[in-house]
């Protein structure tokens, strides 16, 4: 059984954004989700849509700084 969101209608989909341990707690999760978002935008997207594991909860952050919501 899995658990998986429909992809929203006109959304720009960014998916398993990961970052090895070591490069870890440096900003770059964030530089990487700026640098798609930005590139969503310049492509004619005004929504971006991800997916992550509930449990995940320093990723979470990372997205929600970015302006995503969780359902």
């Amino acid at each position: 059984m899995t658990c998986t969101p429909d992809d929203a209608e006109g959304a720009w989909v960014i998916e398993s954004v990961a970052i090895l341990p070591e490069f870890r707690k440096k900003g770059i999760v964030n530089m990487v989700l700026a640098e798609e978002i930005d590139k969503g935008r310049k492509n004619g997207f005004k929504l971006a849509q991800n997916s992550v594991i509930i449990s995940n909860s320093p990723v979470r952050q990372a997205y929600e700084k970015r302006g995503f919501k969780f359902d």
